[in-house]
């Protein structure tokens, strides 16, 4: 009897061992769950926190253009592409930030086509620098010009690049932010960006334009709102170092919602579609200083 007994109480024991191996390994996994639930606010506070940072990478521009669009052209009927080198930086001044865009248009890699279109810059580098909210642009006949920065136009205005400022707006301002990918090194997100955003470049907006430059806004904004909803940002966080480590976006749509009413009639009927990816770099150092003729800009 006594040895009935004792053989029981060893398999009871067995049983809470095992059970308490079970629960723990499923606390663990709970953990490791919200770990990673929260370390895309831990990568965007030390972002935030950053004295500087740049971006490297690409941004491509696919058209879809119609079949007789070469008899007006001159470009090769079908679909092309443009993909630009992109560079950018940020850096903290005392309470001023600067930013800096760079694209070598020289290295742009087309396909389907024998020639640009006009939505692409023509000049052979894209240099623009962003003081505070002033914005200076070199114009293809050379000469600098100044203006209020909107940011209410970066995603529009993609093919001249994006400043990190707008970068971190866009990861400031999601609706919702989900884990995709909880991978060995890092942490991957998505984005959807709707109205928290919309309504804060709304509100920025309404800070730049008045009368009638106001009024001629409402049609970008709303280019802007009707593009959101097929936007995909996907944010990388590495888990050793819990900073952002990449960023891919992509987004789409008819390309009159890129350029807007001026957009020339053998591109009407087309569509469009932006992609590129951003790696950071935290580490190495750099100055954002205005080039000397920039000193001298033009009020826009």
């Amino acid at each position: 009897m006594i040895k009935k007994s004792f053989k029981i109480t060893i398999m009871v024991l067995s049983i809470l061992f095992l059970a308490s191996i079970f629960l723990t390994g499923c606390e663990k996994k709970g953990r490791s769950g919200r770990e990673s639930d929260q370390l895309f606010g831990q990568g965007m506070e030390n972002i935030q926190l950053a004295d500087f940072f740049s971006l490297h990478g690409w941004i491509t521009l696919h058209l879809e253009m119609e079949p007789d669009s070469h008899t007006r052209t001159g470009a090769t009927a079908g679909p092309m592409s443009f993909r630009m080198p992109y560079q950018g930086r940020y850096k903290k001044y005392g309470a001023s930030i600067r930013a800096q865009i760079s694209m070598d248009l020289n290295n742009m890699i087309m396909s389907g086509t024998s020639a640009p279109p006009p939505i692409i810059p023509e000049m052979e580098k894209v240099e623009r620098y962003l003081v505070s909210e002033q914005e200076y642009f070199q114009q293809l006949d050379g000469a600098w010009y100044m203006t209020r920065h909107d940011p209410s136009h970066a995603l529009l205005g993609m093919n001249y690049g994006i400043f990190p400022t707008d970068v971190l707006r866009i990861m400031e301002l999601p609706d919702k932010v989900e884990a995709l990918e909880d991978a060995e090194g890092y942490a991957r997100y998505q984005l959807t960006l709707g109205e928290r955003y919309y309504q804060a470049m709304e509100e920025e907006a309404k800070a730049i334009f008045k009368g009638e430059k106001w009024q001629a806004k409402q049609q970008e904004l709303a280019n802007l709102k009707a593009l959101l909803p097929g936007l995909s940002f996907l944010v990388y966080v590495d888990k050793e170092s819990e900073v952002i480590g990449k960023v891919e976006f992509r987004f789409g749509g008819d390309l009159s919602k890129l350029i807007g009413p001026q957009m020339p009639e053998v591109f009407q009927g087309m569509n469009f579609e932006m992609e590129g990816v951003f790696t950071f770099d935290f580490l190495k150092a750099f100055e954002i200083e205005l080039p000397r003729a920039a000193k001298e800009a033009k009020p826009w």
